[in-house]
């Protein structure tokens, strides 16, 4: 199994101290409460996987990068940027 991982540690970003973990396996990313153990958002619609994740330093945007190995540089909608209150796409 291969996904993506990133822990949020941004300590001028309240209940971001290592509390959230945004996780990707293949086109979906999760936005995970390490504290509750649950989910807090889905992110769904990148259309390859994603091989990195990164969260804006305000705590409201994440950015998902999808990639193919066998592929140099895509043409399709690779970089993806969401909405972390509502889980919507803002701009591939």
């Amino acid at each position: 199994m291969h996904g993506v991982l990133r822990e949020i540690r941004d300590p001028d970003v309240p209940g971001q101290l290592g509390e959230r973990l945004v996780t990707a396996q293949g086109e979906i990313a999760v936005l995970w409460d390490l504290a509750e153990g649950k989910v807090l958002q889905r992110f769904e619609g990148q259309k390859e996987a994603i091989g990195a994740v990164e969260m804006s330093p305000d705590g409201k945007r994440i950015l998902t990068v999808a990639f193919r190995p066998d592929v140099i540089i895509s043409r399709s909608n690779s970089v993806r940027l969401w909405d972390v209150q509502t889980g919507h796409k803002i701009a591939a």
